[in-house]
C-alpha cells in the first residue's frame, strides 16, 4: 500500500479478495460485520447509514476483525478495542498522519484546518483528534478542549456526511454479471428472499 491516505477503502478490499456488501442495517445495533467463508472474507456495510467517514471506518475495523480475530465476538470489548486501533492505523499511519500535521496550524480551535486535514484522510474530524491525541501530536489537554468546542459546534451532526456519498462495492455485482445469473437463480442456490438479493447486488 501506498504511504498517505487510503483513496477508497472498499475498493482496496475487494482488490485483495474481500466480498463486500451494502444491506439495509434493518435497525440492528451492529455498525457493520464481517466473517470467514472458508478462504472468502465477507464484510457487510449498512446501506441506509450515509456517513462516508464512519463506513470507511467500519470498513478498516472488520478488516481488523478478520485480520487477528478467527471467530470475532461483538460484545467482546477488547476485541472492539483492538479493531478500533487497527482501524484507526490502518487509515491514520502515525508516520503519515504526524508528518502531514506537525508545521501546520494548530488543530486546538483551527475548525477549517481541521475539517481540510479531514478531509485529506477521509475520516471524521472526531476520529483525527483521537488519532492525533494517541500519537502525539495533540495533548491531553489539547484533546479536552478541541472535544469540548467540537460538542459546542456541534459538528458531530454533519461531520463525516460532508465527505459525500458512502464508497460502493462493485465486486459482487461485477461477479454475478460475468456469471450471467438472474437473481432468481442466485436467491434459489442461497435460499434469499429476492428483494435481499437485489439489495445485496445494488
Amino acid at each position: 500500500m501506498q504511504p498517505g491516505p487510503v483513496p477508497h477503502v472498499v475498493r482496496l478490499l475487494e482488490t485483495h479478495g474481500v466480498v463486500v456488501s451494502r444491506l439495509p442495517s434493518g435497525g440492528r445495533s451492529l455498525d457493520a460485520f464481517s466473517r470467514w467463508f472458508g478462504d472468502r472474507p465477507l464484510i457487510v456495510l449498512w446501506s441506509d447509514k450515509g456517513d462516508k467517514a464512519r463506513s470507511r471506518f467500519d470498513a478498516a475495523h472488520e478488516l481488523g476483525h478478520l485480520v487477528m480475530h478467527t471467530d470475532a465476538d461483538p460484545l467482546a470489548q477488547e476485541q472492539e478495542r483492538q479493531a478500533n486501533m487497527f482501524a484507526a492505523a490502518f487509515l491514520m499511519p502515525a508516520t503519515d498522519v504526524r508528518s502531514d500535521l506537525i508545521g501546520r496550524a494548530p488543530l486546538v480551535g483551527d475548525w477549517p484546518e481541521v475539517m481540510r486535514r479531514r478531509a485529506r484522510w477521509g475520516v471524521s474530524a472526531k476520529a483525527l483528534l483521537y488519532r492525533s491525541r494517541e500519537i502525539g501530536v495533540l495533548s491531553e489537554a489539547g484533546f479536552r478542549r478541541s472535544m469540548q468546542s467540537y460538542m459546542r459546534r456541534d459538528i458531530s451532526s454533519r461531520d463525516g456526511s460532508q465527505l459525500g456519498e458512502p464508497e460502493q462495492p462493485l465486486l459482487l455485482r461485477r461477479a454475478v454479471d460475468a456469471l450471467g445469473m438472474a437473481v432468481e437463480e442466485i436467491a434459489e442456490h442461497t435460499r434469499l428472499p429476492i428483494a435481499q438479493v437485489h439489495a445485496a447486488l445494488r
